[in-house]
């Protein structure tokens, strides 16, 4: 993280600075992010990257904003840039509520917790990911085979990166034939 003009190098400040903020911000208990387009410290995705000879690709994410995601995989977060969209608006609001339930279950998890938590999310996934749904179905079935703090995780993980996805209208709308 190299400033421009000056040529002054403040990726270890950086680093140091988001290690401490994201110690106190662990212990807030939050359900989501929303960080700052296109910031060298605090964007997310498509952040300008300069190679050796100053010419910028939108491929690289702002240090904080790594360390973030890294530190706090689960937690949903969004480019506030991106807001403006209705539909990654709503997903991110989606993800927001899907989390803190999550994280109620988490804190006092048991395999019928588990059964009835993807029980009551299950339409909501199948309208993100029909296969994403069904992987996570026989995480939940094998559940009592397994240890238990491994499918949670791995649940976890699956269940945030289905809901990443955005709903289309066709899964997320019930049909009906009347006969």
């Amino acid at each position: 993280m190299v400033a421009p003009k000056s040529g002054t190098d403040h990726t270890e400040s950086m680093h140091k600075w988001s290690k401490t903020r994201i110690e106190e911000l662990s212990s807030l208990a939050l359900d989501g992010f929303a960080l700052k387009k296109d910031s060298p410290s605090r964007g997310p995705f498509r952040v300008k990257v300069y190679d050796h000879n100053t010419v910028p690709s939108r491929t690289g994410r702002g240090l904080f904003a790594q360390e973030l995601m890294g530190a706090m995989p689960l937690l949903p977060v969004e480019d506030e840039g991106r807001l403006n969209d209705p539909h990654l608006r709503e997903n991110l609001i989606e993800r927001v509520f899907s989390y803190r339930r999550w994280n109620e279950l988490a804190a006092n998890p048991t395999v019928a917790g588990l059964v009835q938590f993807h029980a009551d999310h299950k339409l909501t996934l199948m309208a993100h990911s029909p296969d994403g749904q069904r992987v996570l179905g026989r995480l939940v079935a094998a559940a009592g085979d397994r240890q238990l703090d491994e499918v949670m995780d791995e649940y976890g993980l699956q269940l945030m990166e289905v809901l990443g996805k955005i709903a289309s209208r066709p899964r997320a709308t019930p049909t009906c034939s009347i006969t």
